[in-house]
């Protein structure tokens, strides 16, 4: 059976449903290698990242997708529920409010938002402008909420999304004061998660990390003059199998993963018909002359 990006997806998606990160890492990984342009599976692979504590990647890879689906509310809440994780407050609450606009009913965005909005006080017009102060402070609430694997339920699907006031005792949305006395509410919740699609950044232009550029042409022109002179095949195997290793884990840009392959390979064959060629010229020779002077 050939693999496919969608057989490797359901692969990782059962491993991170059983908590086997680091297979579902491996496993995602090559998905992506295979279609880049597989939104989802870069998404799943930020989850996988953002569960092992593997922030910088996890943030990483789900701004490779930003580009691909950019109007699904949940996407960018489960980009809010990792930015917020990572520690870019500021970032996440672009994320949710963004949501929020996608989706006016999106309870659980709308609830991280206001907690979040809050929690910078007079500063939060500043932020949502796109300034960011010098210190924000860490936030006096629950938990970030955490990006989770498909099929799990939001509040809303639960029955969630609202508490009883204490002291008007009527439902209220999750938030800091109660939308009807203006009574303050006990923090909120950490929402459930909801199934991730393809994102879009909520704030490009703040939040967009550049990886490190790919060195493929570079490679592939080592093995090709790897045929005139060995040493550059040598270079060409080496590199390429660290470059590779490094697009494996979306630590490169790994437009360039196809070629550094071709590359490397073109050193192997350079560097094994050097060798072919050293045993025909010197070593068969020096045998044949063992076995005349006999």
């Amino acid at each position: 059976m050939s693999v496919t990006p969608e057989s490797l997806k359901d692969q990782g998606l059962a491993a991170l449903q059983e908590g086997d990160l680091k297979k579902a890492t491996d496993l995602l990984s090559k998905a992506v290698l295979i279609d880049h342009n597989d939104a989802q599976a870069k998404v799943l692979l930020g989850m996988a990242y953002s569960q092992s504590g593997l922030h910088p990647q996890a943030v990483r890879a789900l701004l490779t997708s930003v580009e691909i689906d950019p109007k699904n509310p949940d996407s960018r809440y489960n980009l809010g529920a990792v930015l917020e994780t990572a520690g870019d407050r500021v970032g996440a609450m672009h994320a949710f409010k963004d949501a929020v606009q996608l989706n006016k009913d999106h309870a659980a965005a709308k609830a991280r938002f206001q907690a979040l909005a809050q929690s910078f006080g007079p500063q939060v017009n500043q932020l949502i402008n796109g300034e960011r102060p010098a210190s924000a402070g860490p936030p006096p609430f629950a938990p970030p909420p955490q990006a989770s694997i498909p099929g799990s339920k939001t509040q809303d699907e639960e029955g969630g999304g609202k508490v009883q006031c204490e002291a008007c005792h009527k439902q209220t949305p999750i938030a800091m004061i109660c939308e009807h006395c203006l009574a303050p509410l006990p923090p909120p919740p950490a929402p459930k998660p909801v199934a991730p699609h393809a994102i879009r950044a909520a704030n490009p232009a703040k939040s967009k990390i550049k990886l490190p550029p790919h060195r493929a042409n570079t490679i592939l022109a080592l093995g090709i003059g790897g045929f005139f002179f060995p040493p550059l095949a040598i270079a060409a195997i080496s590199m390429g199998g660290i470059d590779m290793v490094i697009m494996e884990r979306n630590e490169m840009d790994n437009s360039g993963y196809k070629t550094t392959e071709t590359g490397r390979k073109l050193g192997f064959v350079s560097l094994g018909l050097w060798a072919l060629a050293i045993v025909v010229v010197f070593i068969v020779p020096a045998i044949l002359g063992m076995y005349k002077t006999k």
